[in-house]
């Protein structure tokens, strides 16, 4: 059982969502001994009250361990590689660019499988006012 941060940016292309981000976790809060950076592709569904989204892709990571010698005395061993992570998540919108949300996640690799859930919290740039020009690439949003 470790405890983690992270921080994801959502973002698109025209019509394609994708995340990137960071995490570190470790034993206590802050005191991390687990790295990881990822990259993912996904869904993403935002409407004035809610936003749900889920995402996979590759992570890269790295950490350190404690492996005991004959001495009896603990050395540190150190590990990289990279792995696969998913997503799925919630957020409920308290006004209309900032909520809260759940999220639940796992990453998977040779070294270490993570799966968790983390709350966090949610803040949106979608909001830009009464959209008055025509984008072939974006479906419209004002009401006729």
């Amino acid at each position: 059982m470790q405890q983690g941060v992270g921080l994801d940016f959502h973002f698109h292309i025209r019509r394609q969502y994708f995340q990137a981000g960071f995490g570190i976790s470790g034993d206590k809060l802050l005191e991390n001994n687990h790295t990881q950076f990822k990259v993912g592709y996904g869904y993403r569904k935002e409407t004035a009250k809610y936003n749900f989204a889920a995402f996979a892709g590759p992570t890269f990571f790295t950490g350190v361990h404690g492996v005991l010698d004959t001495g009896n005395i603990y050395k540190p061993s150190f590990y990289q590689g990279a792995g696969g992570y998913v997503c799925v998540q919630i957020a409920t919108k308290l006004v209309y660019d900032i909520g809260v949300g759940a999220e639940l996640f796992g990453e998977f690799n040779y070294k270490q499988n993570l799966l968790g859930v983390r709350f966090f919290l949610f803040f949106s740039g979608a909001y830009r006012g009464i959209k008055r020009n025509y984008n072939p690439h974006v479906r419209s949003e004002n009401k006729k």
